[in-house]
């Protein structure tokens, strides 16, 4: 508290006393220095000083507090302290708990293993053409077999065509060998 408040709190003590006599003048007094004394600024100051003290904690304050809070709620399991280990008194480990939290744990583990697999697998397959070399199968025999079906029938009516047809077969065929090639070598 500033020097300041301490004098007005004296002050203040002063001018509240009760004194036997109805119209004791020091207390007048008092008060009139009291209500002088007492302006906006220092009722700020106080508010500002309340709150202040209100709000502020110790940091050994805020540890006690959470210490508390876990003795008087405790751990999910006993076993393990959620840590999902099981020690012995001589903190020697003795194996893994089978409680939520151990299995929490655990999944959260293979979790992250499986994403860490996941993004090695991305980059290894980083800028490579993924197909399905059936699908590019299926795709070269569907159109060898439409080529062959418009050569009979409608050979000179759609010559375009033919040529589609004729260039997807052969792009397929370069593909499926480009795949086969890739996955023997």
């Amino acid at each position: 508290m500033t020097p300041q408040l301490e004098r007005l709190k004296g002050i203040a003590f002063s001018a509240a006393c009760k004194s036997p006599k109805k119209s004791n003048p020091k207390r007048f007094e008092d008060i009139a220095i009291f209500m002088h004394e007492l302006t906006p600024a220092v009722v700020v100051g106080l508010f500002e000083e309340i709150e202040r003290l209100a709000t502020s904690r110790s940091k050994k304050e805020r540890e006690l507090e959470q210490e508390l809070e876990v003795w008087h709620h405790g751990p999910f399991c006993w076993t393990c302290g959620d840590t999902g280990d099981v020690h012995d008194i001589t903190g020697e480990w003795r194996g893994e708990c089978d409680c939520l939290s151990a299995q929490l744990i655990n999944a959260n583990r293979e979790r992250d293993q499986l994403k860490a697999e996941n993004e090695a697998l991305r980059k290894s397959i980083a800028g490579k053409v993924v197909c399905d070399l059936e699908l590019f199968e299926d795709l070269r025999d569907s159109a060898a077999a439409e080529a062959d079906q418009h050569r009979q029938s409608m050979g000179s009516y759609r010559p375009q065509r033919q040529e589609v047809l004729d260039h997807t077969v052969s792009r397929c065929d370069l593909l499926i060998a480009a795949a086969e090639e890739e996955s023997n070598g």
